[in-house]
């Protein structure tokens, strides 16, 4: 952006409700470059939008200031790693990943749900180890890598038998519906769409197995397609989901990561997303959860 000479940048939403596009902010990394990460930008909703290229289509701004009036905090980021010992006493561990990346319970609930898992796992040992790690994701301002801890402490990927990625659980899906006066942004009565992606090495084809049996007795608006990164044309296919856990789906470790994707992430919601989370969803997929590492932990018990 700067050798375009770009000074700063105003996003519009088009087609949208203006209530969809409130209080967003999602900064863009396109073009290939810089992107606008690189200069001051602001999100507006439709009607602003339309009400600023009618201006300019008029000749009636030949300069524009945009003011933030905002407090700024300085705010630490943290990666915090525990170790829950099972009772096998062996080095081997499963590793359960999430970052805290919003301002909703949407968004920072992975870190709710690996506390929930490890309540429950402290209550019932498994045979094998389990490591969790929650790490400033999104808004860390780049002042963290993700990937950091892994350089850090390379015994937790030596040592995984497997891995798994969870953020976002509980998500009710919000769309915009149209009617004769326009889209109406309101719940569509549906879950929001749990996408999982699996590494493709041939050590997961036992995980991504016992992930899709780990449904089993779980609601079917619960199950979704497991989607596992290919090469085409030599080119390995982007593995999508929780920062820093693309290392874990490139690598021969058996990873799945869970990740819904609410079309309102990143949206500074007045109620902290409260509305559009759905407590008993977001305890069927921990449920989930839950049946999986246990068949991973037997599975690993019988020598598998």
């Amino acid at each position: 952006m700067n050798e375009l000479n770009v000074a700063a940048v105003v996003l519009s939403w088009v087609d949208a409700s203006d209530e969809n596009a409130a209080l967003q902010w999602l900064p863009s990394d396109a073009p290939e470059g810089d992107g606008t990460y690189s200069c001051p930008t602001l999100y507006v909703g439709n009607s602003t939008g339309e009400t600023i290229r009618q201006l300019i289509h008029d000749n009636q701004i030949s300069d524009m200031s945009v003011i933030l009036d905002a407090p700024s905090y300085e705010a630490p980021t943290y990666t915090l790693i525990s170790h829950l010992e099972g009772t096998g006493k062996t080095n081997n561990s499963i590793v359960l990943y999430t970052h805290s990346d919003g301002p909703s319970i949407i968004e920072e609930n992975g870190p709710i749900m690996l506390l929930t898992l490890a309540e429950y796992f402290s209550r019932n040992l498994p045979f094998i180890n389990l490591d969790l790690v929650m790490t400033t994701g999104h808004l860390s301002g780049d002042k963290l890598n993700e990937s950091d801890w892994m350089g850090q402490r390379p015994d937790l990927m030596a040592n995984a038998y497997a891995e798994i990625s969870i953020e976002h659980f509980g998500a009710i899906e919000w769309k915009d519906v149209q009617t004769e006066s326009g889209p109406v942004y309101t719940a569509t009565g549906w879950t929001e769409p749990m996408w999982t992606f699996a590494n493709g090495s041939s050590e997961s084809d036992a995980m991504r197995s016992t992930y899709l049996e780990a449904f089993e007795g779980s609601p079917d608006y619960l199950r979704m397609a497991l989607l596992q990164p290919l090469r085409v044309n030599g080119v390995r296919s982007k593995w999508y989901g929780v920062g820093g856990a693309s290392k874990w789906g490139y690598s021969d470790v058996p990873s799945v990561g869970i990740i819904p994707q609410p079309d309102y992430l990143w949206a500074s919601m007045i109620d902290g997303g409260y509305s559009k989370y759905d407590h008993d969803q977001a305890v069927a997929q921990l449920e989930v959860i839950i049946r999986a590492i246990k068949s991973l932990d037997q599975q690993f018990c019988s020598g598998q």
